[in-house]
């Protein structure tokens, strides 16, 4: 069955003016200028299962880390690189409640990425309740609708919880972000997912500790495969501090 095209939707309520810039003429959030000064991220200079970039010296495809300790996720793949001037747009989409920018970036994304073959599903990453609250919004489900849309994927939104607010993992060491993460997540629709290959979509990938917590649940809860889907992928601290 075809889904309907969302186009007429998009053009109508995403800015006529560029997000960045504020000057130049769009339908689609971001003029074509601003969206050149994105950074693409390429598999071919990327890590195989974190997606993390390569040093010179791992030149077989896959991170020092990653070949220490494979994470429970099969693959994580991206739009962008997290480097100026995006990382500010994706602030101002967070924490500034800018919708029509997530909206926009989300496009950017789709257009930017080739739609994964492997993937039968895709479900963002939860926020803790109280934090959605405050926030009004989860910027992860905003770009997991418009995705699924583009890509003609099916979208679970409430498939997984979080149960618990959690201390950001960038600023803890490795076991203290597996602690933290641990029973943070919790699957609540296991028969949806149960043998189905799942896309896990957020805005920023960092460390990896949160996706990899999700696809322990996952894995656990029957499904066959967990890949990242990310807006932006960020040098991880805990290879470039050793």
């Amino acid at each position: 069955m075809n889904l309907p095209d969302f186009t007429p939707l998009v053009d109508f309520f995403l800015p006529s003016r560029c997000g960045l810039c504020g000057l130049g003429a769009t339908v689609r959030g971001l003029c074509a200028s601003c969206r050149g000064e994105f950074l693409p991220w390429r598999q071919e200079e990327a890590c195989r299962r974190c997606g993390d970039r390569l040093t010179p010296a791992e030149c077989e495809g896959i991170c020092a880390q990653c070949a220490l300790k494979p994470p429970r996720f099969e693959a994580v793949s991206a739009g962008f690189w997290y480097e100026p001037p995006l990382d500010a747009l994706i602030h101002r989409f967070k924490y500034g409640a800018d919708l029509r920018l997530g909206r926009a970036l989300a496009l950017a994304m789709a257009q930017t990425m080739l739609p994964p073959l492997a993937i039968d599903v895709l479900l963002p990453v939860p926020l803790a309740p109280r934090r959605q609250r405050s926030r009004g919004f989860n910027q992860a489900a905003v770009l997991t609708r418009d995705l699924g849309a583009a890509w003609r994927l099916p979208v679970l939104l409430d498939a997984v919880q979080r149960r618990r607010e959690t201390p950001h993992q960038a600023r803890l060491h490795a076991s203290a972000r597996r602690e933290n993460l641990r029973g943070a997540f919790a699957v609540e629709r296991a028969r949806a997912i149960a043998g189905r290959r799942v896309g896990v979509v957020d805005d920023v990938l960092t460390t990896g500790a949160t996706l990899n917590a999700l696809a322990e649940v996952l894995l656990e809860s029957g499904a066959a495969a967990v890949q990242g889907i990310v807006l932006a992928r960020a040098a991880s601290p805990v290879r470039l501090t050793g």
